[in-house]
């Protein structure tokens, strides 16, 4: 299968909110570089106010269907 079809076919369960799998925080976690450049596009120097910003962000991603490419960002490798 070609990878293009294969992220479509994800994305369209990530939008079927009867499939969508649940949003897991543990999967959290920033590099320096990452922290670092997150605290310095947001303006949030305090990590766990930072984290709660981020996670926050991704959960409305997921609400309003971009839940599929959201979760692939934040799962682990």
């Amino acid at each position: 299968m070609h990878a293009d079809l294969i992220i479509m076919m994800r994305a369209s369960i990530y939008t079927d909110p009867v499939l969508r799998p649940k949003l897991n925080p543990s999967y959290y976690h920033l590099q320096p570089d990452e922290l670092a450049f997150f605290q310095h596009l947001t303006g949030i120097n305090d990590e766990d106010l930072l984290k709660q910003h981020i996670l926050s962000v991704q959960a409305k991603a997921y609400e309003v269907g971009l839940a599929g490419y959201v979760h692939l960002l934040f799962s682990p490798a």
